[in-house]
């Protein structure tokens, strides 16, 4: 989708995405690398999986006691 055709689409009814999105996804997402990082506060980051199965429970059919699904 070209960039004009795509910042036009945000202005018609039950368009996926909003002109101010799309500014965002123009603008990108990147961190710069000037400014501290996560570290700088004291926060270790951890891999999600250690998180995921825990917070994922209350969309199981059962909740928590419902088959957890097996994880790849």
């Amino acid at each position: 989708m070209s960039g004009a055709f795509a910042s036009l689409t945000g202005w018609l009814p039950g368009a996926p995405m909003s002109t101010d999105q799309w500014k965002l996804l123009k603008a990108g997402n990147v961190a710069s690398g000037t400014l501290p990082g996560i570290e700088a506060l004291g926060v270790t980051p951890r891999p999600l999986g250690l998180f995921l199965a825990r917070w994922m429970t209350r969309y199981r059919k059962f909740g928590r006691f419902g088959v957890r699904a097996k994880s790849a």
